[in-house]
């Protein structure tokens, strides 16, 4: 049995998981999928089992539970997230073969189906966004997934810096790409670039708005991917701010073409789960008899052993 919970927000860190859970964190979602149910949980969430649960988690990697319909950042969040799941001791194994089968079936989703819809990320519309800009010195904060995607975006065309809270994941990306970071909310510093991109979503106060009346320039570009996204003060220059509606906006899907293909994406993938559920039943069932005709033998040859 697959279980798989969404939660509303990041997991509690007192909430006890079962052994050999998968987690994927997101900026949009929190999932966990288990193969037992998981007790005691104190915060508000969804929970998918078996087929729903595989159509679901299949969904969501083909991007079609996102805002920007069939976005492909979400595949390579995916595969890091089933990457540090294969180094846990306590992984299973049905898990395992579960999460390699919808790899495998996202990617024929989107090559059948998906393909031509959202070929952007939210960091390639960031930099669509940015052309508009002759500047060349660009601040991001925030240190996750999307932080790095923009560094891949802009690091051969511009100067990048980055500015994140976790100490570690910043030391990490500054020595993997060789670019400049400064201290966490380091305003003096922050106020000398014309491009600062957010990727951090929060309702603590980042940037004040003090630091944008000070900052405010028609050279001056904000974008905000995060979620929810940062308040600013209604004077500062509309035309040169940007959250993550307008990247939405940019990457929508407008034609009845389009809508088409994502409804045969739909249609393929409940086909798909259907097979797929059956397919790791019958595994699992195969499995366990295996392990138990082991289990008589080895007690058999013990048994003969000791007499």
């Amino acid at each position: 049995m697959l279980y798989l919970y969404n939660f509303d927000n990041k997991l509690s860190s007192t909430q006890v998981l079962p052994e050999g859970t998968f987690s994927l964190q997101t900026c949009q979602r929190n999932l966990v999928l288990s193969t037992t149910s998981i007790g005691n949980i104190s915060q508000h969430y969804e929970c998918y089992k078996n087929i729903k649960a595989y159509i679901y988690l299949l969904e969501v990697i083909c991007g079609l539970k996102s805002r920007l319909i069939a976005e492909n950042e979400i595949v390579a969040q995916f595969k890091t997230a089933i990457e540090q799941y294969l180094l846990l001791e306590d992984r299973s194994h049905e898990i395992t073969i579960a999460l390699q089968k919808i790899l495998q079936d996202q990617k024929r989703i989107r090559s059948q189906f998906l393909l031509g819809i959202s070929q952007k990320t939210y960091a390639a519309l960031t930099k669509k966004i940015l052309k508009r800009s002759h500047q060349n010195k660009i601040l991001i904060l925030g240190s996750g997934m999307l932080a790095e995607d923009l560094i891949n975006q802009f690091k051969k065309s511009h100067s990048v810096t980055i500015s994140a809270r976790n100490n570690d994941s910043l030391e990490n990306l500054v020595q993997k790409h060789q670019i400049t970071k400064l201290a966490w909310q380091s305003i003096d510093s922050y106020k000398d670039f014309h491009i600062i991109i957010n990727t951090i979503g929060t309702s603590e106060i980042i940037l004040t708005e003090e630091f944008f009346s000070n900052w405010k320039n028609q050279e001056n570009f904000f974008v905000d991917l995060g979620d929810p996204c940062i308040a600013i003060p209604k004077n500062i220059e509309k035309n040169n701010y940007f959250k993550l509606e307008d990247i939405y906006k940019l990457g929508s899907i407008e034609s009845n073409e389009k809508m088409k293909k994502i409804d045969d994406a739909l249609e393929e993938i409940f086909q798909i789960s259907e097979r797929r559920i059956k397919w790791l039943e019958e595994n699992i069932k195969k499995r366990h008899l295996h392990e138990n005709l082991e289990n008589r033998n080895a007690g058999k040859l013990t048994s003969e052993i000791s007499s």
